[in-house]
């Protein structure tokens, strides 16, 4: 039993962590952002990408995993490559 627990609370953990998703502007004056790289495990693990591909406008955006899961507009927004359709 306990190890059903551990394994319900991995999976409840898994879903609620942040990950963070790299969005690039490829200059200041364009409207929207590019998804480039989904999927971080840390926003330091996103700035230090963003930095070693010499990004000038980029964010790193929070996203929890629940939300791309059972979300139908995330998903709808990802195609099969990772990156924005909109």
């Amino acid at each position: 039993m306990k190890i059903a627990y551990l394994t319900l609370g991995a999976i409840i953990i898994a879903l609620l962590y942040p990950r963070y998703d790299l969005l690039v502007k490829e200059d200041f004056f364009a409207d929207e952002f590019t998804l480039v790289q989904p999927g971080f495990m840390t926003s330091m693990g996103c700035h230090k990408a963003a930095n070693e591909m010499k990004a000038r406008y980029y964010t790193c955006e929070p996203k929890a995993e629940w939300r791309r899961r059972f979300l139908k507009e995330e998903q709808s927004a990802i195609d099969d490559t990772g990156l924005l359709t909109e």
